[in-house]
């Protein structure tokens, strides 16, 4: 029910932050389960995760966010309001990822630069 709780009590205990605060194989671990926390709570739903949180009201979304270190740029309220003049148009983007999907990452196999024998060499 509250994401950025849950996140708060797996990965807030001072005994597990031993590399240092909000950093190392602790979160890590962490943020594995909470990845698969999300991906049940989807799956309850009944949809994916984009759409679960594509579909989240402004509040919602707010509720999420960890605002420790943002508020020096962006509040909740004002990250709220952004959020709500966004509404307008939210349909047509969930609809334009629908029909068209969202591209992640893309590469080609020279992408490293590498000349082409040495590529036939590494896949072999």
């Amino acid at each position: 029910q509250d994401p950025g709780r849950f996140w708060h009590h797996v990965t807030g205990d001072s005994q597990l932050r031993w590399i240092g605060p909000d950093k190392g194989a602790m979160h890590l671990a962490v943020g594995a389960v909470v990845n698969a926390v999300w991906a049940l709570w989807a799956k309850e739903a009944g949809k994916p995760v984009w759409r679960l949180v594509g579909e989240m009201s402004p509040e919602e979304i707010l509720r999420i966010v960890d605002f420790r270190y943002l508020t020096d740029a962006i509040t909740p309220a004002g990250a709220l309001e952004i959020l709500k003049k966004a509404e307008a148009g939210k349909a047509g983007r969930i609809a334009t990822l629908e029909r068209e999907g969202y591209a992640c990452y893309t590469t080609s196999a020279g992408w490293l630069g590498y000349p082409d024998d040495k590529l036939r060499r590494l896949c072999q």
